[in-house]
Parts: structure tokens; sequence; C-alpha cells
């Protein structure tokens, strides 16, 4: 299964993904996170078991705080990586 979703993903969770990840860009933030226009990646993936398959992103935003750990067991790809003390993303 592939899924290619244009979103802001949140890692809202301890994530494990059986394929492979593509990642436009990952976003690191230190400290605080607002707006409207971001989703948890629970609500794409499911809330307790492993994803099955590859899986694309646009966008998905890490806060460090939370200490959550994304387990990908193929490859990952990403074409860009920030690091931002906060975020604030409004829906498009």
């Amino acid at each position: 299964m592939n899924n290619i979703m244009s979103e802001n993903y949140l890692l809202d969770r301890n994530v494990t993904i059986t394929g492979n990840l593509t990642i436009n860009k990952i976003v690191f933030v230190s400290e605080n996170i607002s707006g409207s226009g971001i989703k948890n990646i629970s609500e794409l993936i499911g809330k307790d078991e492993p994803y099955e398959g590859n899986l694309t992103l646009d966008n998905l935003v890490i806060l460090d705080k939370l200490n959550y750990v994304l387990q990908v067991n193929g490859t990952t790809t990403s074409m860009e990586t920030l690091n931002v003390e906060t975020l604030h993303l409004d829906e498009k």
C-alpha cells in the first residue's frame, strides 16, 4: 500500500512503518506548535498498530519535547529538514 498525503502531520505517538517512508519536509520543533493546519499522524495511519506498507508525506512535524519515536523498517527519504523553535500552521 502507498499513501501520498499533502498535509502537515504531527508525530503524535510512537510509529512503526513496515515499508519505506518518503517525506518532502521534516520539521523539528523544540517549543510550541499552533494553528489549525496540522493533523495528528494517528488520524492517517491509526492509533495502535504498525503502518503496513510504504508512506509518502509532504510535511512531518516532530515536537521534540513529546519524545515520540518514528521507526521505519525500509528506507527513509527526506528532501528537506528544518529545526525551529515555534511553528504556526493555518489551513490552506
